[in-house]
């Protein structure tokens, strides 16, 4: 602990950042930032402004007052606010002003990274609980971060297959977010921490928008129609296609993510996914074999999993692997990644606003 010798030779400086119109915001959003290894700033987000306090030893060069590393991570604040549930317009920074130990204060021009470095934003909302606790600095905070920034990327997605790959982006870095702080260091691959979340939204209350969402696009019919249950059922859904050459243990491990999928579904994968194809026979003998102890209870929740967690993947990697043309004039295949986005956008909210409240 300092002595008082020490206090005296050092001094405190506020700097705030003035909004150039208040922001809504429920309650103020407090975090600390790393700067000094011995001094970190105090950040606190008002409706008004955001307010920077931190500690240096006299003669610290007010040159240094918006060093880079304040910049740069205002910035990021500033980008994290334009997401944020009740943001009508991208925040503007209109005037910056300091004070030392609390005596007068000093104008301060507004760094020109900061000033309309936004534009307008149209997409993803997420509540404020979730842009407070992405402005820390661990590992849930910074999937949390990633996330935000895709989905600022997708709101000015030019076209709904690049929308989907982008707000694929956030949801991947949200899952790895969760396995992160489940401290699962043994799952290193997508279907293993897709497995986990999709457990996940099985047994906890986590999907919330994601159900409104789906019970608004999908009725029983609709839902059932909109699938393409032979990609589904086909080589290309390698985390659920099975085949005689597989071994026990993966066969074993796709069974496990077939059991997560509700007795209706599989009933269609059977029926229009396999069908009668010659190299499905295998795949629909296993899903024979499941059926009996089959789910019927959570049919939206089991749902709307499957969808963004296995569906959503498979289309995603069309345009990931560019394994055929641009979708510019399959207008079909827009529609249907425009919904599969919409899906996926509600689920990635849900999923944030769960890990910002758990951990």
């Amino acid at each position: 602990m300092a002595n008082s010798g020490e206090r005296k030779q050092r001094i405190q400086i506020e700097i705030s950042l003035v909004f150039e119109n208040p922001i809504k915001l429920n309650s103020p959003i407090r975090f600390e930032k790393t700067i000094s290894k011995d001094y970190p700033d105090s950040v606190t987000i008002n409706k008004n402004a955001v307010v920077i306090s931190f500690e240096r030893a006299r003669g610290y060069s007010k040159a240094q007052y918006l060093c880079k590393t304040r910049v740069d991570y205002l910035g990021w604040l500033l980008l994290s606010l334009t997401c944020m549930d009740g943001m009508e317009q991208s925040p503007c920074i209109a005037a910056v002003s300091c004070s030392v130990d609390k005596k007068g204060g000093i104008e301060l021009e507004v760094p020109h990274e900061l000033n309309n470095a936004l534009s307008t934003f149209n997409g993803t909302r997420y509540p404020d609980g979730v842009i407070g606790r992405s402005l820390r600095s661990d590992a849930v905070a910074k999937s949390l971060h990633i996330a935000i920034s895709y989905s600022w990327a997708a709101s000015g997605a030019g076209y709904p297959e690049e929308r989907l790959k982008l707000i694929w982006g956030a949801f991947n870095a949200l899952y790895r977010g969760y396995a992160e702080a489940t401290n699962s260091s043994s799952v290193t691959r997508d279907a293993q921490m897709l497995d986990d979340v999709n457990q996940l939204f099985i047994e906890r209350d986590v999907l919330v928008r994601s159900i409104t969402k789906f019970e608004d696009i999908f009725n029983e019919g609709s839902y059932k129609d909109f699938v393409s249950w032979k990609l589904l059922t086909g080589t290309r859904s390698r985390s659920l296609h099975i085949t005689d050459k597989d071994k026990k243990n993966v066969v074993d491990e796709k069974n496990k993510r077939l059991g997560c999928i509700d007795k209706e579904s599989l009933i269609c994968m059977r029926d229009r996914g396999c069908a009668d194809y010659q190299g499905k026979s295998f795949f629909k003998t296993k899903i024979n074999e499941l059926l009996p102890d089959a789910k019927s209870d959570k049919i939206h929740v089991r749902r709307v999993a499957l969808l963004v967690c296995r569906y959503a993947y498979i289309l995603r990697c069309d345009g990931v692997h560019a394994n055929r043309e641009y979708p510019i004039f399959d207008s079909n295949a827009m529609a249907k990644k425009q919904v599969l986005a919409s899906l996926l956008e509600a689920a990635a909210v849900d999923l944030a606003t769960w890990l910002a409240a758990t951990y």
